[in-house]
């Protein structure tokens, strides 16, 4: 959002984003399908690393044991989870695209 980011605009920003919020009833938290389209293309891993190192996020992309953002684990906790991390097969180059989805508490992160 330009909240986020105030040096770029629509007309000049670094990357694109298409943000999805579903309203579901929960008591604390609530989730977003959120995707990134870059200029360069995007190495999952390193996007994965830079995530989990920004403060007030973590990754919980657990393919394995299907563990991935819930508003349940989300709530009453200060960091935000970002899962599913994958290219975006939509576009022509998927590695230029990055979908996630996140879960936060609305009440201690808004």
């Amino acid at each position: 959002s330009a909240s986020a980011w105030p040096d770029v605009g629509p007309a000049g920003a670094p990357f694109g984003v298409t943000a999805t919020c579903i309203r579901v009833p929960t008591l604390r938290a609530h989730c977003e399908s959120i995707n990134l389209t870059f200029r360069n293309p995007v190495d999952l891993d390193v996007a994965r690393k830079l995530i989990n190192e920004a403060p007030g996020v973590v990754v919980v992309d657990d393919r394995v044991n299907n563990k991935f953002p819930e508003p349940i684990d989300a709530s009453d906790k200060d960091d935000v989870q970002v899962g599913r991390l994958r290219h975006d097969l939509s576009l022509n180059n998927p590695k230029l695209g990055l979908d996630m989805f996140i879960a936060g508490d609305q009440i201690r992160k808004g």
